[in-house]
């Protein structure tokens, strides 16, 4: 990750980058004669600027300094987890968590840092960061194991199909997410991960648009719904539409990464180079990711 101002030759994604970060900074320390340096809350502030631009060994210093002042704070365990899975640490993030499921004080079950089902759903998100597909699929079965009541088993049988779908199996995913639906015919997140499901694999487009369109009435203000819908307009080559709803799911979450890329996209196709320039700039400077960077980076790069 490129430190801000180490170079006068940014390009504008860059400057706009820098330009966020120090403002974000800035609000830091301009809070901190309101809120005390002790704050946790600008702790977890200061905590998440440094993970965003990038700085995860400066990060883990801090998340551990926090912790010491807030051990019981699951947040910050979380993040502890979340940091060293970056660091290739998969193991000693995950067994933090199982720290929690293992060893519960009496009577503190039914707090949200002993609850079961959710720490089992986080250790999955662990495994699949690191790419283990297998302990992240044992994870979500302990999940749904536990289980108690119709919409818990959803949202693990949610996280269960999000996993095949990250490891390439879309057969499965499907299958889990219709098996969903079947069940709850009237649940948005699983109407929008099926249509977006198959729009990734550019087939039954018509459906797609059939179980997004749901999605969106039943949440007509949720930026994800409303940006599958754009997409789908897109890929159906319909791009008034496709610009109205991306541009709906903009004005509700304008710090995107997705949206912002499938906007760009959209101009693009309509012959607004110049938008299409601006807005993926402004993707770029909302994400460290590699794969992202790299590839918005590429739409850029043809301009």
């Amino acid at each position: 990750q490129r430190i801000c101002g180490e170079s006068f030759f940014e390009d504008d994604s860059s400057s706009q980058a820098c330009q966020r970060i120090d403002e974000a900074k800035l609000l830091i320390e301009n809070s901190r004669p309101l809120f005390g340096n002790e704050s946790l809350d600008l702790i977890k502030e200061q905590l998440n600027l440094l993970r965003e631009t990038g700085n995860q060994e400066e990060a883990l210093v801090a998340v551990k300094a926090a912790r010491r002042g807030a051990p019981k704070d699951i947040s910050l365990i979380r993040s502890e987890a979340s940091i060293l899975t970056k660091f290739g640490r998969v193991e000693d993030g995950v067994r933090l968590i199982e720290n929690l499921i293992q060893n519960k004080p009496g009577g503190e079950g039914s707090s949200m840092l002993y609850d079961d089902f959710s720490n089992y759903l986080f250790i999955s998100s662990l495994y699949t960061e690191a790419k283990r597909k297998d302990e992240a699929i044992f994870s979500l079965n302990r999940a749904l194991d536990i289980s108690d009541g119709v919409e818990k088993k959803q949202i693990a049988r949610l996280n269960l199909a999000f996993v095949h779908s990250s490891f390439d199996e879309t057969d499965v995913a499907e299958k889990i997410l219709r098996l969903i639906l079947q069940e709850s015919p009237e649940y948005p997140l699983a109407l929008n991960n099926l249509g977006y499901l198959l729009l990734k694999q550019d087939k039954n487009l018509d459906e797609a648009l059939v179980l997004i369109k749901k999605a969106v009435r039943i949440e007509p203000q949720n930026s994800s719904y409303l940006d599958s819908l754009g997409w789908v307009y897109f890929k159906l080559g319909k791009y008034d539409q496709a610009e109205n709803f991306l541009r709906k799911a903009f004005r509700f979450n304008p710090s995107s990464v997705t949206i912002l890329e499938h906007l760009g996209d959209v101009y693009k196709k309509r012959g607004k180079d110049r938008e299409a320039k601006a807005i993926w700039e402004r993707a770029l400077s909302y994400t460290s990711k590699t794969e992202e960077v790299e590839r918005i980076r590429m739409k850029l790069s043809r301009e």
